[in-house]
């Protein structure tokens, strides 16, 4: 019940969030490190639950610049949206995303785990999420285990020219970022336009030459709690952009951006009007 109130308090304060300002100038490049991006962690994951079209649609009326979702592939190949491994944590079902068809997920419960007002919400592929929202929203595509899901790059790259989205990714309106640093040279070798972000562990922060990093992607994703200054200055100064993740508080946000931050990964979007008054 706590969750379902947080989701309608969530809801009828959109309108007044709808009031930012975002990059929506033709020609206006989103990550030329200018602004200050908002990117909704599996979507509105605080108030929805996560990776579902009903996460993704409460992102964009929150104003979120980008919806940040994960990718595997199932049995049968086809992109879905679900962070784990395994369909066990964020379902009423069981087993490995690999192992099982899109079928078979799809007959999955999605929403109940997290408050039962979400009760038959269902696991998204990428080819809904892409005709839903086409170009009215900004992607960041994060890739799961691709030793795992073999094909995966490929399968996302197909996927974006299908729908169109190549040139979005060009003007920065789709990135894709992985914690799989081979994966991400693979695809800086085949689509060198398409903007890359190397995601960075709690415990791999001083792991990374970021001037080699420099050569493949346009910016960093680490966690927030293992980074400090030090290392934000150096990769601003090597042009790499830094969205640290997961952030849900304002004091933090603020902290971050003292450093040079150029934007956060946050599952709590009320951040956005909470730091507009405080600004």
């Amino acid at each position: 019940m706590i969750k379902l109130l947080l989701f309608f308090a969530a809801l009828f304060s959109v309108p007044f969030i709808l009031l930012r300002k975002t990059n929506k100038k033709s020609g206006e490049h989103l990550l030329a490190g200018n602004k200050f991006l908002f990117i909704a962690h599996r979507g509105a994951s605080a108030h929805a639950p996560e990776n579902t079209m009903e996460a993704f649609r409460l992102a964009k009326r929150f104003g979120a610049d980008f919806i940040e979702l994960d990718v595997h592939l199932t049995k049968d190949g086809h992109l879905i949206a679900m962070h784990d491994l395994t369909v066990d944590r964020t379902t009423d079902g069981t087993g490995r995303i690999r192992d099982l068809t899109l079928e078979e997920i799809k007959r999955l419960d999605a929403g109940s785990w997290f408050d039962e007002s979400f009760k038959g919400a269902k696991v998204p592929t990428l080819e809904e999420i892409f005709q839903e929202f086409g170009t009215d929203v900004n992607y960041k595509i994060e890739i799961k285990h691709p030793d795992i899901n073999v094909g995966i790059e490929a399968a996302l790259l197909r996927m974006l020219e299908t729908y169109r989205l190549m040139d979005a990714a060009r003007k920065g309106k789709v990135i894709i970022q992985s914690f799989d640093e081979a994966c991400l040279k693979k695809l800086h070798g085949v689509v060198p336009s398409i903007p890359l972000f190397l995601l960075i562990g709690k415990n791999d922060v001083d792991k990374y030459d970021l001037e080699e990093v420099k050569k493949f992607a346009v910016g960093v994703g680490p966690n927030y709690a293992a980074m400090d200054e030090s290392f934000v200055r150096r990769a601003r100064n090597l042009g790499l952009l830094v969205h640290p993740f997961t952030v849900n508080d304002a004091k933090t946000v603020l902290k971050l951006q003292s450093y040079g931050i150029t934007g956060v990964i946050t599952d709590n979007l009320e951040l956005i009007a909470e730091l507009a008054n405080i600004e």
